[in-house]
């Protein structure tokens, strides 16, 4: 990745949730994918909850962008260290649906605890 944005002169924007949830659903770590990721290229992530269900007996993770991140604390944590290790301009945390009003993105935001040296920019598309 790091040589794809050094040689293309280009950018990334991590999606945290599907890292997380793609670790999950394919068992890898997610803490060693950011470990490899060199800061100097991240310049946003997209953030949002994430749920769970069964399907053929096994726990499958997706991302339905509804979902506050609090009921996820395991996501809580790979966002807080991803945030600690990459250090974003912008964070955009997004939610679709099962919008209830605004003090719930605040809410979301908050627990996360980062402080604010980027941009927090919250979508109700």
């Amino acid at each position: 990745m790091n040589r794809l944005c050094e040689e293309s002169g280009t950018y990334l924007l991590i999606d945290i949730p599907n890292l997380y949830i793609n670790a999950k659903n394919h068992r890898f770590c997610p803490y060693e994918w950011i470990k490899q990721i060199d800061p100097q290229f991240v310049k946003q992530f997209h953030i949002i909850g994430v749920k769970n269900s069964h399907h053929n007996g096994k726990e499958v993770f997706f991302d339905t962008h509804s979902e506050d991140m609090a009921k996820t604390p395991e996501l809580t944590k790979l966002i807080q260290y991803a945030y600690e290790i990459l250090r974003p301009e912008l964070v955009i945390l997004e939610r679709d649906d099962h919008f209830t009003d605004l003090n719930s993105l605040i809410h979301d935001m908050s627990s996360l605890n980062l402080k604010p040296e980027c941009e927090i920019l919250m979508s109700n598309i």
